[in-house]
């Protein structure tokens, strides 16, 4: 009696959960999380480990900002309505979208701190010089003050019972592009920060 021998190939779902091998291109992603983000892309990761990472966030969104996995994103594309981010850890990135109105943010980042402020204020009469005022998550409070030609100041307070911060420091260079892109560094030199800080963002 002969025998024959089949060989039957089953599709696996668990492979749409690998990530792409080393040195593999990106994958294409369609994976919206629930604070308005999309994810649009992954290298070296899944998709669903970036919606995570990214659906994480619950900050005000500045030009770049760090998500709570240590993914630091970095805007890639703006309209009115709507903006693109590269996030990227390591040798891991992925892309998202994100839509709604852009606002004036900044983030204010050292080794061991980093923080993006909503402003409520964001004035500016050259590339020199800003006034502007905002709040994070928590009731933190952040205020800018540089007039051109002279050093400016930031203070940061507020906050809650367990979460309190009180700093203060120099601006030592400033950049108030035409486009409203704010770059800026620093130095803590009072309150509960201390060392270099620098600052990115825009007035909206």
């Amino acid at each position: 009696m002969r025998f024959r021998l089949f060989t039957i190939v089953l599709p696996c779902a668990a492979a749409v959960l690998l990530p792409p091998a080393a040195g593999a291109s990106a994958i294409s992603c369609r994976a919206p999380s629930d604070n308005g983000f999309e994810v649009t892309s992954a290298t070296r990761m899944t998709c669903l480990a970036a919606r995570e990472d990214i659906e994480a966030y619950e900050d005000p969104v500045a030009v770049s900002f760090r998500t709570p996995g240590a993914f630091v994103c970095t805007r890639t594309r703006r309209e009115a309505r709507s903006q693109s981010f590269r996030c990227v850890k390591g040798k891991r990135s992925y892309r998202v979208d994100k839509a709604g109105k852009v606002v004036s943010a900044v983030r204010v980042y050292r080794a061991g701190y980093d923080k993006v402020f909503r402003l409520s204020k964001c004035q500016s009469e050259g590339e020199s010089d800003l006034a502007a005022t905002g709040r994070a998550p928590g009731g933190i409070k952040l205020t800018i003050a540089v007039s051109a030609g002279s050093t400016g100041t930031l203070q940061i307070s507020g906050g809650s019972e367990e979460d309190s911060i009180e700093a203060g420091g120099e601006i030592s260079s400033l950049r108030v592009g035409d486009d409203g892109r704010i770059t800026a560094k620093g130095r803590f030199t009072s309150g509960d920060l201390s060392g270099s800080f620098r600052l990115r963002g825009e007035c909206a």
